[in-house]
């Protein structure tokens, strides 16, 4: 038997939404990390938008660390939430909220605090002596792209690329009702 006639003889997709609270609890623990992991990133000794005067190399030992295990850790639970959305879901939905969940979120981020942040770098560096150029300058000289909401960009591409990759080699995991 081969493992399509079994996913072909289950009521799949699931129809009813199993909560997995670890995975809340590490999702939660994995946001409140980004922002203390962001918050100490002027302390540091690597390169970053705003820099504090006293630099720590024990919180860049620290960082250097968290660093190697943070993005995979959001992409675990990114795969883990995707896993479970495409059990309850058919393919239309899943790309619709996908779409409302992160490109929305994106779109309006981009909008509303790029100019912020990039304010903030600017006046940081043109009050350290760094920069000597007007404002406007900086952001075209900047080559902004992703940065610095670049995770929301590349959420959205990997999960529809993955779905795609999944739905064509591997059909039997969606529901294309």
């Amino acid at each position: 038997m081969q493992i399509q006639d079994i996913f072909q003889q289950s009521d799949y997709p699931v129809k009813e939404s199993i909560r997995f609270n670890y995975i809340d609890w590490l999702r939660v623990l994995a946001i409140l990390g980004v922002f203390l992991f962001h918050a100490v990133y002027p302390f540091d000794l690597g390169g970053w938008h705003i820099k504090n005067n006293d630099l720590s190399l024990e919180i860049t030992i620290i960082l250097l660390f968290f660093d190697l295990w943070g993005m995979p850790l959001f992409f675990l639970l990114s795969g883990a939430g995707s896993f479970f959305a495409l059990r309850i879901r058919n393919s239309r939905q899943y790309i619709e909220e996908r779409f409302k969940r992160l490109m929305i979120p994106y779109i309006f981020g981009s909008i509303m605090f790029m100019p912020i942040i990039l304010c903030f770098e600017w006046l940081h560096k043109t009050q350290r002596g760094i920069l000597q150029v007007p404002f406007l300058e900086f952001v075209i000289d900047r080559n902004c792209g992703f940065s610095p909401i670049w995770f929301g960009a590349l959420g959205i591409i990997y999960g529809l690329s993955d779905f795609y990759f999944l739905s064509q080699f591997l059909p039997f995991l969606f529901f294309l009702g």
